[in-house]
């Protein structure tokens, strides 16, 4: 699968060039995104205007580098020491993200409100890319993504 994130950061950019640029994409790749400047794993101070909620990435995006390292998110390459929390040549991708007890805390962590656990997820705005799902329901939605015993 091929994912294009247009990321406008310049608010010189006007709708009708960010919508060029999807025209372009769309049919090149699998799914073409579009968001707004977003300070991934903190590397930049961005200011939000609403109450932050869990990250999708820690439940949805595993990230797995070329040595087979896989990391708490897509976001976490510049914290790869403290991110890695499995090797894919080790463990199956379902062994490691289903069963790592490190991240299955950090997820908790995040369902409870406190999302200054980790360094990468300190001061990251990325998990406004997606949608505030956990009003739903954070037993339900996190029981039928993984079918997991961490969602008490």
């Amino acid at each position: 699968m091929i994912r294009v994130l247009i990321i406008v950061n310049n608010p010189g950019v006007s709708s009708k060039e960010v919508k060029e640029c999807v025209k372009y994409w769309k049919g090149k790749v699998d799914f073409v995104i579009q968001s707004k400047f977003r300070s991934y794993a903190g590397h930049f101070k961005v200011p939000t205007s609403i109450q932050r909620y869990p990250c999708l990435n820690l439940f949805t995006h595993p990230a797995i580098n070329f040595k087979g390292d896989m990391m708490i998110c897509c976001q976490a390459f510049n914290y790869l020491k403290k991110a890695v929390i499995g090797n894919i040549n080790e463990l199956t991708i379902e062994e490691i993200w289903k069963n790592n007890k490190a991240l299955n805390k950090l997820r908790l962590e995040q369902l409870n409100g406190r999302y200054d656990i980790h360094p990468v997820c300190r001061r990251c705005t990325s998990w406004e890319n997606y949608p505030n799902i956990w009003p739903i329901g954070t037993k339900l939605i996190v029981s039928r993504l993984y079918k997991s015993k961490y969602s008490e």
